[in-house]
């Protein structure tokens, strides 16, 4: 078994976090300028720095920076999420957060867990397990979507 060793010096690793936070604020900023969710400007912000256009960020070279920053990442989403939540708010759409958390998380997994299934092949426990990952975030991703966009009641 040929296991390749790479790492990351505390240098390296610490200029990597910094240019992720100025990627990070300059997108707050910019978000809140063009009036979008800034959910919208991280995603487009992560594709650009990956390894797709500019490779600033390589996964596959620095496994453990990429393991810290989708740490910090996501519990900064879920705080964020959770800051963000007023209760008098949250007690007048109770039934439909609790729709989305539980009912949506489960179709959404189904949805996610049936098209990977299909378009890749891969064994459906598998599918069903990317598919409650990613699931179990929409609900704290979409909180400070709703509170950047003006919704009208009808």
């Amino acid at each position: 078994m040929n296991e390749t060793n790479v790492t990351i010096s505390a240098n390296e690793l610490l200029v990597l976090l910094g240019v992720v936070g100025i990627i990070g604020i300059i997108g707050g900023w910019l978000s809140h300028k063009i009036k979008i969710p800034d959910v919208v400007i991280y995603l487009l912000a992560g594709i650009i720095a990956g390894p797709i256009f500019f490779n600033f960020i390589n996964v596959t070279s620095f496994p453990v920076a990429n393991e810290i920053i989708v740490s910090f990442g996501s519990s900064f989403i879920l705080y964020e999420g959770g800051r963000e939540v007023k209760l008098k708010v949250l007690s007048e759409v109770k039934y439909t957060v609790a729709l989305l958390a539980t009912v949506g998380v489960v179709i959404s997994m189904l949805i996610v867990g049936i098209g990977v299934y299909l378009i890749f092949g891969v064994p459906f426990i598998y599918c069903l397990l990317l598919g409650a990952i990613i699931a179990s975030t929409d609900p704290a991703s979409l909180i400070p979507v709703f509170s950047q966009v003006d919704i009208k009641k009808s």
